[in-house]
Order: C-alpha cells, then sequence, then structure tokens
C-alpha cells in the first residue's frame, strides 16, 4: 500500500504532467497562444525538480512525449522541436534547486536552449527528412509575395537596375541563409523569457531565489570577443577557400552575437542615461531622438556592447576578477 507521502508525490506528478501536456496542445491548436505556451512550457517540469526529484521530471517529459505521439499524429517535427522546453526545464529546475545565481542562471538556460535546439534540428532531419534550415515551398512563396508587395509599392525603385535583376533571388538566398540563426535567436529569447516567468510563480509557492540584478548592471566577461573573432574568422575562412558551410556557420554566429551585443549596449547606455545629471526634458529629448534616429541608435548600442566587456564602460566592481 503507499504511503502518504507516495500518494502525494504521485498526485502531484500526474498534475503537473497533464500540465505539460495541456501546454503544448494549447501552443499546437491555439494559434495566438504559441508563443506563450512555448514561454511556460518549461514551468510545469522546473516545478517537478522543486518539489519532487529529477526523476519525477524526466519520467513526466517520456510520459508527455508519448501522449504527444498519439494525441498529434503526423506532428513528430513539432514534438521534437517543442523537446527542448522540456529539457530546459529540467536545468532551470537543478539551477533554481541549488540557489545558482541568476546571471549564471539565464547564461545556462541560453546556451542550454541554443544546443538543445540545434539537437532538435538534427535529429528531425535524420527521423524526418525535414531541413529546418532551407526553405520549404511555402515558405519561398511567401517571400515571393512579400518581394511583390514591395515592388508595387516602389520600395526598390531606387536600386540600379544590375541589382533589380536578380534582386528576388538575393532576398531569397539571404532569408535562407540567417534561418538557422533566427532559430537560435528565438530559442534564447524564448529561454530568457521563461526564467523570468518562473520566477513569480517560484516565489509565490515560498520558493528561495536569488535575486536579479538590474538590467543597467548587466555585464559580459571579456572572453565573449572570441565569440566575434569565431564569427569573423570562419565568415572570412569560408569566403576565402570558396567553402560555403564554414561562411554560413561564421555568419549565423555574427548574426546571434548581434542581438547578444545589442541587448548589452542597451543595458550600458541605460546605465549612463540614469547616471548622467541632465534635466529631465534634455533626457526626453535624447530618448525621442533615439527612437526617431533608430538605425543611429542601434549602431550606438552595438558598438557599446561590443566595447564594454573589454574595457568595462561603466567600471563596475563585480566584472573586475
Amino acid at each position: 500500500m503507499l504511503t502518504g507521502n507516495k500518494t502525494r508525490a504521485l498526485s502531484e506528478w500526474a498534475f503537473f504532467t497533464s500540465l505539460a501536456i495541456l501546454f503544448v496542445l494549447a501552443g499546437l491548436y491555439v494559434p495566438f497562444l504559441g508563443l506563450l505556451a512555448t514561454v511556460v512550457s518549461p514551468l510545469p517540469v522546473i516545478l517537478l525538480v522543486l518539489r519532487l526529484d529529477t526523476r519525477y521530471a524526466v519520467l513526466s517529459l517520456v510520459v508527455t512525449g508519448t501522449c504527444l505521439f498519439f494525441l498529434v499524429p503526423g506532428q513528430i517535427p513539432t514534438l521534437l522541436m517543442l523537446l527542448p522546453a522540456g529539457l530546459l526545464g529540467v536545468l532551470y529546475g537543478l539551477l533554481f534547486k541549488n540557489q545558482v545565481s541568476s546571471g549564471v542562471s539565464i547564461f545556462a538556460g541560453l546556451a542550454g536552449a541554443v544546443i538543445l535546439t540545434l539537437l532538435s534540428a538534427l535529429l528531425i532531419d535524420v527521423i524526418t527528412g525535414i531541413k529546418l534550415f532551407t526553405l520549404d515551398q511555402d515558405s519561398r512563396l511567401f517571400v515571393e509575395q512579400w518581394m511583390a508587395a514591395n515592388h508595387n509599392v516602389s520600395v526598390f525603385s531606387d536600386l540600379p537596375p544590375e541589382l533589380q535583376g536578380h534582386l528576388n533571388q538575393n532576398v531569397t538566398s539571404l532569408f535562407e541563409l540567417f534561418i538557422p540563426g533566427q532559430y537560435i535567436v528565438a530559442a534564447a529569447a524564448s529561454a530568457v523569457l521563461s526564467y523570468f516567468a518562473a520566477r513569480p510563480v517560484l516565489r509565490r509557492m515560498q520558493f528561495a531565489l536569488p535575486p536579479i540584478p538590474a538590467f543597467s548592471r548587466v555585464f559580459f566577461p571579456w572572453y565573449v570577443i572570441w565569440g566575434l573573432i569565431l564569427g569573423l574568422g570562419m565568415t572570412l575562412a569560408g569566403d576565402f577557400l570558396s567553402v560555403s558551410l564554414i561562411g554560413n556557420i561564421g555568419k549565423n554566429i555574427l548574426f546571434f552575437l548581434f542581438y547578444v551585443h545589442l541587448v548589452l549596449g542597451v543595458s550600458v547606455a541605460g546605465y549612463f542615461f540614469r547616471s548622467i545629471k541632465l534635466a529631465k526634458s534634455f533626457k526626453l529629448a535624447l530618448l525621442a531622438l533615439g527612437i526617431v534616429y533608430l538605425p543611429f541608435s542601434i549602431s550606438i548600442f552595438l558598438l557599446l556592447g561590443v566595447v564594454d566587456p573589454l574595457i568595462n564602460l561603466r567600471q563596475l566592481p563585480d566584472t573586475k576578477e
């Protein structure tokens, strides 16, 4: 006969497993809930790790995957893409359980989501033959329709005739080139949102949580510059050696790091915006100018994000080793 503790554990396991299945089904069949379902999908697994044990969480993933295999026939690629969310929940659960700092947890979740997404894409290719990192027929048709709509409003009328001749082909190739980077950026953003979505729930359930530093004090260690060096080196090597795979990987690394350093640059700019003593009206005017001249602002943010890990523009004491 089951003891009271085992009965409670099984009840909680069944509840959170049902919740995980419900989140996935909602994301699949209710289009406007897709993003929300992706963000909150790791939460039931996180709670299983914290309230019960990692073994319960892994068993829950197995049961969830098995149930969805029968409930959603013909959706193997979709289910494989949802697998990273479950494993990310296990990772976050262990990080929360061990009171790992917020910065390390977010970085670990981001890196884990990127690796799991790439592995999922590889599994989909091996099992189903579907290549996620190439444009399918529907996607190509969408790009062509988008290009036609822009041609109709004369968006590309100022381009030289020699460029307009191959414009559709070049734009389609550009879309396809950065598909891996787009998947990675989306996975990383979803992982970060999942971390912040879990915190209010865990706090409400009386779990101890490490503090989150202010956004304006976010920093990266100096060695992140090696990511830029790697991406640029692979891009140049691929172009020089005419090996498109190496060049494409390098370009997608740079594509991903663009957003990473952009976020850091916004953090640096926010720090100085708050710390520099200027009239409030003048600060509002600067903010308005930054929004109006957004391409210039993005360039400044990107420059700040690249330079800050090297010279510590804000002189944050906790960045010094």
